[in-house]
């Protein structure tokens, strides 16, 4: 004979069912991953000041999907990169920018004036791009943080990724270092001219009242004389040519 369930036992099932249900996050942001721009290499001039290179992160997700990045270098001593992590709403971009240190520029440019093009293939330089989708708990409390607070809360954010499970999307790029403007179609660029050489070299020399000394400025300042009259008479001979 089957009896039918009693008012207590019903009221109990439909308590645990509201009980379970309301320990269900209510909703989370989608995985996904950014778009990158550029998407395999990232090119520095190494003949001008301030040489950098801008990477754009974009969101095409929709809704409330946050997603939040970060970028690592192979170098850090090397590239400056501002922000080197952050937070990019649905439909939106962040840029990015990395700056090649001027010690570590005026290096290369040396070895390429002593070696040449040579000397600046097989770059070994690399970028990691992370990025994982942010609940709408650490959307909400993100917002309310400011400064140091919003650093704090992201270094947790990623440093917890791996316990709680986390989809994390990883980007490889690579590092280019060319002399001259990059070109469009794929960040190569024409060697320096004789005249560049001599000025890119006068800019590395010293001022008199910087590290070197009176005599090292002088030899150096005779050493580039020397190249500039040899580099007149080869034009002299190439006109008579």
């Amino acid at each position: 004979m089957s009896t039918s369930p009693s008012a207590p036992a019903l009221a109990a099932a439909a308590a645990a069912a509201a009980a379970n249900s309301s320990s269900t996050p209510t909703s989370t942001a989608p995985t996904g991953s950014l778009e990158i721009d550029p998407d395999d290499a990232l090119t520095f001039s190494i003949q001008n000041n301030g040489s950098k290179c801008v990477m754009s992160l974009r969101n095409n997700g929709t809704g409330n999907g946050h997603m939040a990045f970060k970028v690592k270098t192979t170098q850090p001593r090397r590239y400056l990169v501002r922000p080197n992590q952050g937070l990019i709403g649905p439909s939106s971009t962040e840029d990015v920018t990395i700056l090649l240190v001027d010690k570590d520029r005026l290096a290369l440019l040396k070895d390429y004036e002593q070696i040449g093009p040579a000397s600046l293939e097989g770059c070994k330089d690399k970028f990691l791009v992370q990025c994982a989708p942010a609940t709408e708990d650490f959307v909400k409390d993100y917002a309310s943080y400011s400064g140091r607070e919003k650093t704090d809360a992201l270094t947790a954010m990623w440093g917890s990724s791996g316990t709680r499970g986390t989809v994390v999307s990883n980007k490889k790029l690579q590092v280019r270092h060319v002399v001259g403007a990059p070109d469009s179609a794929g960040g190569r660029a024409p060697a320096m001219s004789a005249p560049d050489r001599v000025r890119s070299e006068l800019s590395a020399v010293p001022s008199a009242g910087g590290a070197g000394t009176n005599e090292q400025i002088n030899n150096e300042m005779a050493s580039l004389r020397k190249k500039v009259w040899n580099f007149k008479q080869s034009e002299v001979c190439n006109r008579i040519r």
